[in-house]
């Protein structure tokens, strides 16, 4: 049921994204009102909330309707007491046009906000375990370091081993991180990253090893 999955799926990460959004730009405003002379870019980053949520509360509740077969815009079903009030928030921004422009206008004279997640400081151990990984990495010749990544599990480092790490979120990001710092490249598995986990779970020991 693509059609049912893939809205689903949409509905969750547009949510995820605008959520984070407005989290960081309350931050940015406390950032500012403790102190107004760092550079906080909480004007950008209110910008993008504005530009995020209300489009993601509006496609959301319209996609809710339509995965519900449409029973949203009778009265024995809940779907259409959010979605009035999604109609409201969203009215409440003004034209949606404006605050992308916003964006651009802030992003291409001012700048952006610098982003930037923030672990735990227990994370430190691992981060300095993972960045010795890279540089042993980098020293490794080029034309020998894609296989080197690959049965150190750094190109899919969330699958199980040996296909990857067993990685959770928190190393995912620190890999990531230290990969995009030391500058090395992992090779991009492009449309098979779509398959390598159904061949992990469901293939033939011939095929997982091939």
């Amino acid at each position: 049921f693509q059609a049912i999955k893939h809205k689903c799926a949409q509905m969750i990460a547009d949510t995820e994204r605008a959520t984070a959004a407005v989290w960081d730009a309350a931050r940015a405003i406390d950032e500012h009102t403790k102190n107004p002379t760092d550079n906080t870019a909480f004007e950008f980053a209110a910008a993008v909330a504005a530009t995020l949520a209300p489009d993601a509360v509006l496609h959301t509740t319209q996609d809710c309707i339509q995965v519900h077969g449409g029973i949203g815009f009778t009265w024995e079903h809940d779907t259409n007491v959010y979605y009035r009030r999604a109609l409201v928030l969203a009215a409440c921004f003004g034209r949606t046009s404006d605050y992308p422009q916003q964006v651009v206008d802030i992003a291409t004279s001012t700048g952006m906000r610098r982003l930037d997640i923030d672990l735990d400081p227990e994370t430190e151990k691992l981060r300095d375990e993972i960045r010795a990984e890279v540089a042993a990495l980098k020293a490794i010749p080029s034309e020998e370091r894609n296989a080197a990544l690959a049965e150190g599990g750094w190109v899919v480092p969330h699958l199980p081993k040996p296909w990857g790490r067993g990685a959770g979120p928190v190393e995912q990001i620190i890999i990531a991180q230290e990969f995009n710092a030391g500058r090395v490249r992992r090779p991009a598995m492009g449309i098979a990253a779509w398959l390598i986990p159904s061949v992990v779970a469901f293939g033939t020991d011939e095929q997982k090893q091939r």
